[in-house]
């Protein structure tokens, strides 16, 4: 009995595939235009960050320690950084990053987080830093 529903279920899948085909041209879509520069531009405004880390630390307690002992930290974006000039910011302050496709990463002075609170993070770049910006994430000093 199992086996008769299963067939009869396995034709009937087979016959509404065939029926929804039916009509429809076989042909494959146009090839899409090549993306303009100003275009490519514009998409690169639209830096996002979908991983970074450490995301915390206590209090004047280096993390992700580097072999300077300074600490760092790393962020990846949804795609490779072209604009000129990007950076990771804490808050208001510049951090020399080092870029590599979607990796950017850099070391935060210890000034930075000797204080408690949340601290946003962004990437921007471009000729000034309001010209590209990223989502805001935020870092954790306890």
């Amino acid at each position: 009995m199992r086996m008769n529903n299963l067939l009869a279920t396995l034709s009937l899948c087979v016959l509404l595939t065939a029926v929804a085909a039916c009509g429809k041209d076989d042909q494959t879509p146009a090839p899409a235009a090549p993306v303009s520069m100003a275009a490519a531009q514009h998409d690169q405004a639209n830096l996002k960050i979908v991983e970074y880390g450490p995301k915390e630390t206590r209090a004047s307690v280096p993390f992700n320690t580097q072999p300077s002992g300074k600490a760092a930290l790393w962020m990846k974006l949804d795609h490779p950084v072209t604009t000129p000039n990007v950076a990771i910011w804490w808050g208001e302050h510049r951090l020399q990053s080092a870029i590599s496709g979607d990796d950017i990463s850099a070391e935060v002075p210890i000034q930075l987080f000797n204080s408690p609170g949340k601290y946003p993070l962004q990437v921007r770049g471009g000729k000034d830093r309001s010209d590209d910006k990223s989502n805001i994430v935020y870092f954790t000093v306890n």
